[in-house]
């Protein structure tokens, strides 16, 4: 894949622009990207091919990543916390991935507690954020 990540400053004007973020929080933000960046770098290039106009690839894609991001926690390399912020920037970065998250966030609603058991814990962090801002 030779998508580029989004840079630091797009990244940083896009969240003021639809959080209202403080300038403090706009620091805390910074430096999560900064952490986050290289993570998110290594899932990019551990994901896999999402097919042309296939459901299923694209929510195989976005389980495996999400896997990924939880060995790269496991192994220590990363906390959760980083580990879902670099969803975030894979979303701002791979046309591909975007197309995997969006299909998972249109399917959150429906996803059930069998479903949610068997998935890793930084989809299912990223699941219980995306519950936050439905409420």
């Amino acid at each position: 894949m030779t998508e580029t990540m989004v840079g630091k400053r797009e990244f940083l004007i896009e969240y003021s622009m639809l959080t209202g973020a403080s300038a403090q929080d706009l620091v805390q933000v910074a430096i999560m990207y900064d952490q986050s960046l290289p993570v998110a770098q290594t899932a990019l290039r551990s994901m896999p091919s999402i097919g042309f106009m296939s459901n299923s690839k694209r929510l195989a894609a976005f389980f495996s990543v999400c896997r990924h991001l939880e060995n790269l926690v496991l192994r220590g390399h990363c906390d959760a916390t980083q580990a879902i912020f670099s969803l975030a920037l894979l979303r701002k970065s791979s046309s591909d991935f975007r197309k995997c998250i969006d299909l998972f966030d249109s399917m959150a609603p429906r996803i059930g507690l069998v479903e949610r058991s068997s998935m890793s814990r930084i989809a299912r962090g990223y699941l219980a954020s995306l519950e936050r801002d439905l409420t």
